[in-house]
């Protein structure tokens, strides 16, 4: 059977490959050079919708609108409902 502590420990114990080492720099750095390349134009589109919708958010906010007003419960077992069932079952 294989012992995977002592492979581990053998795997830790071996040298990193050169190429290894340097990956994630050349990585971080194409990455960052591709959004470098399209974050100017979608800068301006994201700052345009920002302001879109607190236009939209401000202008809705302010409309007029009905006044509120409470409705009658219509829960079955309210006390004062018509649905309750002891006002059902007598049938009135």
């Amino acid at each position: 059977m294989y012992d995977f502590d002592d492979g581990l420990r053998r795997l830790a114990q071996t040298p990193t490959p050169a190429k290894l080492v340097d990956l994630e720099t050349a990585v971080l750095v194409r990455i960052s050079g591709e959004m470098g390349e399209h974050a100017s134009g979608g800068n301006s589109f994201c700052i345009a919708l920002v302001a879109a919708a607190l236009v939209f958010g401000i202008g809705a906010g302010t409309l007029p609108s009905r006044e509120a007003k409470a409705r009658t419960a219509i829960a079955p077992l309210g006390g004062a409902s018509e649905l309750a069932p002891s006002t059902l079952l007598v049938g009135r």
